[in-house]
């Protein structure tokens, strides 16, 4: 049940991203109060991808008895959304956000029908890698698959770090290399032992992690230093972040709750959907709920998360539409 809570928590965190993004990035050369604002929300979502990573591989890199059943299962899950979201979102940045196609196009080709969709096709390269994944944890055990993770974060970053320099521009079909780091370690999370399960040091890493990340990018941007390192989620605060999380909650002992196992399970409509009610509020109310920039994010975000919520919810209930919701 832990991982039930941490799944709901990384749900809401992908909504407190996209809602304080705009008070950064306007605010970002006065860096007052509403970027502040901005800034905090911003921090505390950004474990939500890679935990989210973390737990798929948590619970995919087991023993597969057949891969062909493995890709069916898999793949057959994931397209169907991926298709249909790509065409409702297409549509709706074309007549709702007036988007110019020719960008609709490029952000189609590039992976990204929409901004948020890029994620389905990075977890299609990570389901497409998983049997062999699995088959080596299984050979080598998970000590030494532990140690492949920290291999292929160090790529990851160093690939990251050179994008950044060079302006390079990754294609969808190699993304899940960046994030294979998370995956890997989800499936080596068994293998932690003794002070690496021990709660207080998990709690104080993701703290100071998070809160390094607040901290040094507010002050690196009120010194006219636009640095986005600490937003990456290969960044050392991140990585170091999120596996704790994962780490912490799955240790939590939660009494069964049929409520939270239900929302836990709409997490994955809500990430999907989430950016149609965002979208319309800040259109229409994104200033008018309160003045405080911090509890006017946070309204907005619990707004979204319970519309979203709601609307997965429902379509849950019609079995046409329940392929859609992964």
């Amino acid at each position: 049940m832990g991982i039930d809570l941490l799944r709901v928590i990384s749900a809401l965190g992908v909504v407190f991203i996209h809602v304080s993004a705009p008070l950064v990035t306007h605010n970002m050369k006065v860096v007052n109060d509403a970027f502040w604002a901005g800034n905090l929300f911003n921090v505390l979502g950004r474990f939500s991808v890679p935990v989210f990573v973390i737990i798929s591989g948590y619970l995919i890199l087991k023993p597969i008895s057949s891969y062909a059943d493995f890709y069916r299962k898999r793949f057959t899950r994931i397209l169907l959304p991926l298709i249909c979201w790509s065409v409702v979102y297409l549509l709706w940045a074309y007549f709702f956000d007036h988007t110019h196609p020719r960008k609709i196009w490029d952000g189609f080709f590039w992976g990204k029908p929409y901004f948020h969709l890029w994620f389905l096709g990075m977890l299609m390269g990570l389901y497409a890698v998983a049997p062999l994944l699995s088959d080596l944890l299984h050979r080598i055990g998970t000590r030494y698959f532990a140690y492949a993770a920290i291999g292929a974060f160090a790529v990851a970053m160093g690939m990251d770090a050179w994008d950044s320099y060079s302006g390079n521009k990754p294609w969808i079909g190699v993304w899940w290399v960046s994030y294979l780091g998370y995956f890997m370690i989800g499936g080596s999370l068994r293998s932690f032992k003794g002070v690496l399960n021990a709660r207080w040091l998990l709690v104080l890493v993701a703290v100071v992690c998070y809160a390094m990340a607040f901290t040094f990018t507010g002050l690196l941007f009120e010194a006219k230093h636009y640095v986005w390192y600490f937003y990456s989620y290969l960044s050392i605060t991140s990585i170091l972040g999120a596996v704790a999380l994962v780490n912490l909650f799955r240790k939590v002992e939660i009494p069964n709750s049929r409520f939270l196992s239900e929302l836990s399970d709409l997490t994955f409509g809500i990430y999907l959907i989430h950016m149609i009610p965002l979208n319309i509020i800040k259109r229409y109310w994104y200033s008018s709920f309160v003045e405080n920039s911090y509890l006017n994010t946070l309204l907005i975000s619990l707004t979204v998360f319970v519309v979203s919520a709601l609307v997965v919810w429902l379509m849950l209930k019609v079995k046409p539409l329940k392929k859609l919701m992964f």
